[in-house]
């Protein structure tokens, strides 16, 4: 006995199917973008994550630190600068 209605189109999978599976080139692409894409996402939202918890506890956010490491970057480079005889 046949369903006295048949439906067209098939749904959401169906179209799916149809666009994206049907193709193994085609499927492979779509799997490795989207892979490529999730891990992005999931990276980005991770380290968003990590820097809203630790807001005040990283080494950007300790002034002291950040200064006395720029003073000491410059101190270094200005030895090399010496050594060499540029100064």
């Amino acid at each position: 006995m046949e369903p006295a209605v048949r439906r067209r189109g098939g749904g959401a999978w169906e179209g799916m199917y149809r666009l994206v599976m049907r193709r193994t080139p085609v499927y492979v692409t779509f799997v490795l973008v989207g892979a490529f894409v999730g891990e992005r996402a999931v990276d980005r939202g991770i380290h968003a994550l990590w820097e809203h918890i630790n807001v005040g506890k990283r080494y950007e956010d300790i002034s002291v630190l950040v200064n006395s490491s720029h003073r000491l970057t410059t101190l270094a480079l200005g030895f090399c600068s010496v050594i060499r005889g540029t100064n």
